[in-house]
């Protein structure tokens, strides 16, 4: 769907399964908020016997400039021969306790991080991709910041991570790939991003490659 402001805000979630059960459910939500000083809320997005898919959203009363000032500052740590975020390490560990206390695959559909003065949106494009690239999607939000706030000037009040070019399905073979669950490609996550801005009519893209900003029609991911 063509990413208007509109159509994003008015964008509503499939209906949760609400018989399929997850064991540890609540434990994993309080092990969040104890861990990220965060309202955390975690619901079904869809389940069968085989997969549960989550969705989680973080509830923090921070701006985005202290998150990454604490992201840059406080929680690098080097393990064997790369740096890696520690503060992410934690998430992943309860991601696997639940895990262990399931049959079913556990998985995230969607990520909000709900800030003081942004919402970031950040969506499934292909099996465990939001627990494998969480790490690189955060120093990516640290390492583009100054262009996303444009030059500090204005901190968009929504990222909806990924969109895509706008293109009829039956030709574009990301979102085909990531509708029949075929996708794989980590890039997908850092080709563009959608976001919003009190100054702007409409939705902007912004082009991680050329760090630059895109005026025109694409699509945000809704499967």
């Amino acid at each position: 769907m063509p990413l208007y402001t509109e159509s994003f805000k008015n964008y509503l979630k499939p209906g949760i399964d609400s018989n399929y059960g997850i064991i540890g459910l609540d434990t994993f939500e309080k092990s969040l908020a104890k861990y990220f000083y965060s309202d955390v809320a975690v619901s079904i997005y869809s389940s069968n016997y085989a997969e549960a898919c989550l969705n989680i959203e973080f509830q923090n009363n921070l701006t985005l400039s202290e998150v990454l000032y604490f992201l840059n500052t406080h929680i690098w740590e080097q393990e064997e021969d790369h740096c890696v975020l520690t503060n992410v390490n934690p998430f992943l560990k309860a991601l696997q306790a639940l895990q262990d206390l399931n049959s079913s695959t556990i998985d995230i559909e969607e990520i909000s991080i709900l800030l003081k003065d942004t919402s970031i949106v950040i969506k499934k494009i292909y099996s465990q991709s939001i627990p494998s690239q969480l790490e690189n999607i955060l120093k990516e939000i640290t390492d583009h910041h100054f262009m996303l706030t444009k030059n500090a000037k204005e901190v968009p009040f929504e990222m909806f991570i990924p969109v895509f070019e706008e293109g009829p399905l039956e030709g574009n073979s990301n979102l085909e790939n990531i509708r029949s669950g075929n996708n794989s490609s980590i890039n997908d996550y850092f080709g563009y991003w959608g976001l919003y801005y009190d100054s702007e009519t409409d939705a902007v893209i912004y082009d991680l490659e050329s760090k630059s900003m895109v005026y025109g029609d694409l699509f945000m991911l809704n499967h």
